[in-house]
């Protein structure tokens, strides 16, 4: 019991080193823009990308205290290593990877189809994110056949 406790605890530090890491991003990214660094990189037309990441720094400081709380009581750590560990839970999050992922290639293919008569760039862009989920779905195909 006092291993389990030690690896829940490993990855809920993990996870909020994570979160920390997402928030100096996005300070990052906020100062940048304010500096004008970053409106000559992206374009002026650009604004809402600091807004967008301060509002995800701020629920990463919400998860963040979440992970800091649930590090301090021994109890909701056990509870948390039940939740993660929950063969029904992990099943649920399985099948709803592989689902979206035969949606999101169709989709994705459709609307490379579309736009390749409309606008190259995001016909571009939507070929590079197709062709980057293929391989990184032949990438983990080929690694979980090796290990398993």
């Amino acid at each position: 019991m006092k291993k389990m406790i030690q690896r829940q605890k490993k990855t809920l530090i993990t996870y909020r080193i994570e979160y920390c890491a997402f928030i100096a991003t996005a300070i990052i990214t906020f100062v940048l823009h304010k500096m004008g660094i970053l409106v000559s990189v992206v374009g002026d037309n650009y604004m809402p990308l600091p807004a967008m990441m301060m509002g995800a720094a701020i629920s990463c400081i919400v998860m963040a205290a979440k992970v800091k709380k649930t590090l301090k009581d021994e109890s909701k750590l056990k509870e948390q290593y039940i939740v993660e560990t929950d063969e029904r839970r992990q099943l649920i999050e399985k099948t709803a990877a592989y689902t979206s992922q035969l949606i999101m290639f169709p989709l994705l293919l459709v609307g490379a189809s579309v736009f390749v008569f409309i606008n190259a760039t995001i016909y571009y862009t939507l070929m590079g994110v197709l062709i980057l989920q293929l391989l990184l779905q032949r990438t983990c195909a080929l690694f979980y056949n090796k290990k398993f």
